[in-house]
């Protein structure tokens, strides 16, 4: 008996892209960790692992969603992928700064993306 292959169904959907797939797994984590305050438990979500499970391939579009929302949430997810701590003890715990000096790094790192 032969393997039928899924991927050549006409009715099949398109795969995702991995922007598509970062900006739902943002929503997914968002919307299920609207109401958390501890950052142990945001970073432990499945869709936040997910997303440092992408690696550099999801940067541009965290970035991008970095550069809108100003959600410096998402630190520790660079963190894993990149490596870098740009973040000074001193700014710890505030979202925005926090964004805004990841974005400080990745442009100084050559890091691009484009705005909505």
């Amino acid at each position: 008996m032969s393997a039928v292959s899924v991927t050549n169904t006409p009715n099949a959907a398109p795969a995702e892209t991995v922007e598509q797939h970062v900006q739902r797994l943002l929503a997914s984590w968002r919307k299920e960790m609207a109401v958390i305050s501890s950052s142990t438990v945001r970073s432990a979500h499945p869709a936040y692992r997910e997303l440092i499970a992408l690696g550099t391939a999801a940067l541009p579009f965290i970035f991008r969603d970095m550069e809108q929302t100003r959600d410096g949430h998402l630190s520790r997810v660079l963190v894993e992928i990149t490596g870098a701590r740009p973040i000074p003890a001193d700014e710890r715990g505030q979202v925005r700064a926090i964004a805004d000096r990841w974005l400080k790094w990745a442009r100084e790192n050559g890091y691009r993306w484009q705005s909505r």
